[in-house]
């Protein structure tokens, strides 16, 4: 995790975004892992600038590209009786029963789960804090991750002065806030994105650590606005999207349809409701032998099976080495959760992805799933179909599907019709 790959814009920053407010905004984002965010401060402007600590409606309008900062108090967070290690993976099974539909799907999260101050209260023996003075109140200093036997030293804090009266934002240098994306890359299994908004009411790509991004690089995509990395996308959907849009962007009108949805979208995602959807794709590793020495079997960082080496790639034009090996044993779901959430002080909107790969075999063992993904499977439309690599891998998943969805029938196996989705 030591080299997590990072990517901090600098000269590449679009003429909307300023180098000194893209800083602030990335140090924003450890600043808020350390503090309870009791105070408030503006980050539209590195050098020092008073602000006012009101509370402000989301769908107020405003100037796009700026943004009041949000007075907010964080909940209570309940400690989880569990040790790090002792705590499996949540299974997600995003696919449903007949036609594919396109939809946002997203749902409302308890806010506790998208905050990194929350660690060492949530997993009291796993992180332990020093704070910069004794009260309990008072902003994260340090953070000791005890599995790893790892601290880190949080920035200082970001905001100037007391409680009472216009609140001051200090200045912050370019390798400062470079650490402090590191930081809370190493904090949070998630991939991050920082997205901001411009004068032109577009949100752009501007920050990020990612490092299991599977079929992209951060390299293609830093420095994009939303709609412009979703471009080759069916119906606008790909792994990595939130959308309203309904089909696929083929000329201007539709691409202006999709900016629309998109800049709504993201405009009005208040400070108090992060979300969250699910999405799922299929992914064949290489077959693995004993004494082979792959560094990452799975292939969870890149898919090398479907795109190639990630030195020769090109944006959404990977190239196979050589066919690969379909069989249930290469053949994987690759799932992920992905949240959004807009930061109090910035405005900015983080987007955090967490992925998971899990065995076909073993996922076809589990009760009544087997038949709902053939099921979905059978409900891409072509665009879909295509873009998901389907030909590659459809027959040899749905016969095996199939197979064990039918033996599980004959067990009396069938859907718990209670389940609720992502189930």
């Amino acid at each position: 995790m030591g080299d997590r790959p990072f990517s901090f814009l600098g000269d590449q920053l679009p003429k909307f975004l300023t180098p000194k407010s893209a800083i602030v905004i990335l140090l924003v984002i450890v600043v808020s892992l350390a503090l309870k965010l009791q105070k408030r401060g503006p980050s539209s402007a590195a050098d020092s600038t008073k602000a006012s600590i009101k509370a402000a409606d989301v769908k107020e309008e405003r100037v796009p590209g700026e943004w009041t900062p949000r007075v907010f108090q964080y909940p209570s967070v309940p400690p989880c009786p569990l040790d790090l290690p002792d705590i499996k993976p949540i299974p997600y099974r995003p696919f449903r029963w007949g036609q594919y539909h396109v939809t946002m799907g997203t749902r409302t999260i308890e806010l506790v789960h998208e905050l990194a101050e929350y660690l060492h209260e949530r997993y009291p023996t796993s992180f332990h804090v020093t704070r910069t003075s004794e009260s309990s109140q008072s902003p994260i200093k340090t953070i000791y991750v005890v599995p790893t036997d790892t601290s880190y030293d949080l920035p200082p804090p970001l905001l100037l002065g007391g409680k009472e009266g216009p609140l001051l934002l200090r200045s912050v240098g370019t390798d400062e806030a470079e650490k402090a994306m590191k930081i809370a890359a190493l904090l949070a299994q998630d991939d991050l994105a920082i997205m901001v908004e411009g004068s032109d009411d577009r949100y752009y790509f501007q920050g990020g650590a990612i490092c299991v991004a599977g079929n992209w690089r951060l390299q293609d995509k830093i420095g994009l606005a939303m709609e412009d990395i979703h471009i080759t996308v069916p119906q606008c959907e790909e792994p990595r999207s939130f959308h309203v849009h309904s089909k696929p962007p083929d000329n201007g009108t539709d691409r202006e349809k999709l900016h629309v949805s998109l800049t709504r979208f993201f405009r009005r995602l208040p400070v108090d409701k992060p979300v969250i959807r699910n999405n799922y794709s299929i992914q064949i590793v290489p077959p693995t032998y004993d004494g082979d020495g792959l560094i990452d079997p799975e292939e969870l960082a890149w898919s090398s099976v479907l795109n190639g080496p990630e030195t020769e790639f090109e944006h959404r034009h990977g190239r196979q080495t050589q066919p690969p090996l379909v069989r249930p044993e290469t053949l994987r779901l690759r799932t992920e959760r992905q949240t959004l959430r807009r930061l109090p002080l910035s405005g900015a909107i983080i987007f955090g992805i967490r992925t998971y790969v899990i065995p076909i075999e073993t996922l076809a063992k589990e009760p009544a799933v087997p038949g709902r993904m053939a099921s979905a499977v059978r409900g891409w439309p072509e665009s879909v179909r295509a873009y998901k690599a389907g030909s590659i891998y459809q027959d040899i998943l749905l016969e095996y599907l199939d197979k064990c969805a039918q033996e599980q029938e004959e067990r009396g196996i069938v859907e718990d019709p209670t389940r609720k989705y992502p189930f």
